[in-house]
């Protein structure tokens, strides 16, 4: 199974388990033009009526599942209508990416505020994963 079916956006997996940590940890996602992100999914029949269901539903579940934490440290890089599957791009557009992350990076950290980030998000508070809450650790009760 790809790990994309249970997030397409993992940046949590990179942080410090606990305390503050000694870095920022920063997500990069791929963001389509505006204009693009109300683009139906046409259905012809069974197979294509899957796959729409199962793409609506895995970007519903990523814009639900990245929380402010995430979120305020993500750069998003547009993609200028251009898809991830489209593999024979030409030169002049993959170089029109390319400056598109520069350009989203050098924004984005312009104003990026490390202690702020830490202040609101990560002072205090555990940095329990999932399976910790889940599953107690040996010897304890949940």
């Amino acid at each position: 199974m790809d790990g994309g079916i249970l997030s397409n956006f993992p940046v949590w997996l990179f942080d410090s388990k606990e305390g503050i940590p000694e870095w920022p940890t920063f997500g990069f996602k791929l963001v389509e033009p505006e204009e693009n992100l109300e683009v139906p999914h046409w259905v012809k029949g069974p197979i294509s009526l899957l796959a729409a269901l199962f793409s609506t539903m895995m970007e519903a579940h990523d814009a639900r599942y990245i929380k402010d934490e995430q979120f305020v440290r993500t750069i998003p890089i547009p993609t200028l209508g251009i898809r991830t599957t489209e593999f024979d791009i030409s030169w002049e557009k993959s170089q029109a990416l390319y400056e598109s992350g520069r350009h989203a990076a050098e924004k984005f950290l312009s104003t990026w505020d490390f202690a702020g980030y830490i202040e609101q998000y990560r002072k205090g508070k555990s940095r329990l994963h999932r399976s910790d809450r889940v599953r107690p650790a040996p010897g304890k009760t949940g």
